[in-house]
This record gives C-alpha cells, structure tokens and sequence, in this order.
C-alpha cells in the first residue's frame, strides 16, 4: 500500500489534512470517504519517505507524558511544544516536533503521528483516532501509557526467561555448524584411506555432514523469510486475513494470540464506549485495534449485524473466532445499559488469562529446548559416534 494525503472537509465545515494508506487514489478517497466528510482532494504523501523511525521506548515515552500534560488541561498543540522541548529523548523531542510541526499544516493528530514515522501498534491507533474525534484523548491516553508499560514489562520478563535457552539453542547450533563443515568432512578423508569400512563410513559421513547442513540452512531460510512473510501480511490484506487465521490454528500459540486478540478488543471497546463513541463507530475503530486480521473480520461482521439491528450479544452467534460464550455476558450488559462495564469484566479477565498463558509458555520454553538439544546430541551419537567406534575397531 502507499500511502496518501487527503485534504477533507469534516461535518462542522472545519478543514483538514489526513495521510491514508490504499492501494490506490480511489481507495484512498473511498477510506477518507467513509467517516462522512467530504474530499477535496488526494495525492501522493512523501511526509513518510524521509521519517525516521520511532523506537518503541520513546513512543512510549511520548504516550506517557502527554499522559500526565493533557489531564492536567494543556491543549494538545501545548503538550506536543512542551515535549519537544522536555521529552528525556532526543527521538521523543524529535517526534514531538515533527506531530507539532504536522498539525500546525492542518494534518490531524493520529495521521500526523503516522506520518512522523512511528511504527505505533494498531490498537494505538485505533483508539488514538477515536480520542480525537471524540475530544476524550486526555483519557485514552493514560490508558495506552498503561497498555503499553505492561506489554514492556511482559517482554522483558519473557526476554529474561528465554536467555538461557537460547543461549543452549545458539550453542548446539553452532556444534552442528562445526560438526557438518569441519569435523565431518575430515573425518571422512580420513577414513577414506583406510581400506575395509573405509570407503563405505567415509560415504555415510559425507552424507550425515549434507544432511545436517540441508536442515541449518533450511532453518535460516525460515528466518530469513519471515520479514518479507511479515511485509506481505501487511501489504496484502487477503493475504494477511490467511496467514493470521493459519497463526490462530497453531497449538498452544493460537490460544495465546486468540486470547490477546479477545482482550485487546475489549480494551478497546471498553475505552471507546467509555468516551461517548456510538457502539457503531466503536466496533468499527476497534476492528482495527484487534491485531488480527482474521479476529477483526468478526468484528466487522458484529457491526454489520449490529448495523441491521441485531442486538450485540445475538450477533455474536455468527463469529467464528471471537468466543461464543460471549453473548451471554453482553446481553447482561444490554439489560443493565452498561455495555462498557461488560468489556471491562472481560478485559479483565482476558487480561488475566493471556498473562497466565504466557507464563505458562516461557516456563516450558527452557525444557523443551533442553529436549530438543538432547534429541539431537542423541541422533548425532547414533548416527556418527557410533559408526566411528564401529570402523576404529574393524580397523585395528
């Protein structure tokens, strides 16, 4: 996709700028189309081709201290001047200028974000939009400081955790790397030499050092290709809606990303609701906050249905991924006339639940590698050691 630069006209008569990403101009115009206002005009946006990229330490920085400035009632154009002066890093302060500098040309917050090169999660953006055009980004945002802080603190603790086995992996790696290009062809020639068993086990060695070469290079291709898998997924949406679905199929790990994808929809939920936004409009921006594709397209099913008439907890019935049981909880939630107390609940618990899966992960990690490691010592005793001993003792 490419990215756009649509000049609007919203519902109030107010003009502004927005940046689009569309596979083309009338795709581009169809997008900034449908939230009812009207297009001026569409043409190529190069305000992202020379951005530089925004770590995520420093967004979080930035979402954490417009956090504190906004509630504290600056406007957002005089918390985004204070940052860029006073953010503790020089790409937060850079970052700070360039949305300043962005909104000042009339561009709107979030696509000023995106377009100062900030590779922002999709439930960032998701409920930043909805902020802003709700006028309740003084309460998203400590909201997002908080998400992104305890994804920080789950990445870290899971990084912690799988040190030391990926440190046993990298070592056995490079044994197997030294066995199959080093040791083996020697030991070959060597045998070579020799006369009965010789030839033969110089054979078999060739062969064992082929294969296991075969297998590490097959493992770094697999490396090698998941950025362009990652790129494709993100340029092709058919595509991604696959490979998303394929990723929710794995065991253990699509249970993880199902019960992410369920919580970060009623984050969403939950705050959008919360702001004053439509159930409408909410479903819609929070179809993009989900992270996956194949999840989101039950929440657009949801809004169709909901858009017909159907009641929340009856169109829920027709999802494919999003759990079922759900229903009962909204439809509680509609005969109270709270249905943001609900998501709350089931955030909460999702919360909770993607948290002791992970866990549960990262502690297996370590022994399955350890596993894995000794499988293959045992294959290569099998299938090396044992033959080498065999020969020396026909030799001798």
């Amino acid at each position: 996709m490419s990215a756009w630069l649509v000049a609007v006209v919203e519902p109030g008569g107010r003009r502004a700028k927005r940046v689009v990403e569309a596979s083309g101009r009338d795709a581009a115009r169809s997008a900034a189309a449908s939230d009812g206002v009207l297009v001026l005009s569409v043409v190529p946006s190069r305000a992202r081709a020379g951005a530089a990229r925004l770590p995520r330490k420093a967004l979080e920085e930035f979402t954490s201290m417009a956090a504190i400035l906004l509630p504290a009632g600056l406007t957002l154009r005089d918390t985004l001047a204070v940052l860029a002066e006073s953010a503790d890093s020089r790409e937060a302060r850079r970052f700070s200028h360039g949305i300043l500098a962005r909104i000042d040309s009339g561009v709107a917050f979030v696509d000023a974000v995106r377009a100062s090169g900030a590779e922002a999660p999709a439930i960032w953006t998701g409920l930043a939009r909805a902020g802003e055009r709700t006028g309740s980004l003084d309460a998203v945002l400590p909201r997002l400081a908080a998400w992104l802080e305890a994804g920080r603190e789950a990445c870290e603790k899971t990084a912690g955790a799988l040190v030391y086995p990926a440190i046993v992996l990298s070592m056995a790696v490079l044994g197997m790397l030294g066995l199959a290009f080093w040791a083996l062809p020697r030991l070959g020639a060597m045998f070579a030499e020799f006369g009965s068993g010789g030839p033969d086990l110089a054979g078999r060695l060739e062969a064992a050092g082929v294969s296991v070469a075969l297998v590490l290079a097959l493992l770094g291709a697999l490396a090698l290709a998941w950025p362009f898998v990652m790129a494709a997924r993100k340029r092709n949406e058919g595509f991604g809606e696959r490979f998303d679905a394929f990723l929710l199929s794995v065991p253990a790990l699509g249970a993880l990303l199902a019960d992410r994808a369920v919580f970060a929809f009623a984050f969403a939920m939950e705050t959008l609701l919360s702001g004053g936004l439509p159930l409408d409009e909410a479903l819609r921006e929070s179809a993009g906050a989900v992270g996956n594709r194949a999840v989101a397209r039950d929440v657009f099913v949801l809004r169709e249905r909901v858009r017909s008439g159907a009641s929340l907890s009856n169109a829920f019935r027709e999802t494919k991924r999003l759990p079922r049981r759900l229903g009962t909880w909204f439809a509680i939630g509609e005969r109270t006339g709270a249905p943001e107390a609900v998501f709350a609940r089931v955030r909460a618990l999702y919360e909770r639940k993607t948290a002791r899966t992970l866990e549960r992960l990262v502690s297996l990690a370590e022994p399955a590698i350890i596993l894995l490691v000794g499988v293959a010592m045992i294959a290569m005793v099998l299938l090396f050691i044992v033959p080498l001993f065999t020969a020396y003792g026909s030799l001798l």
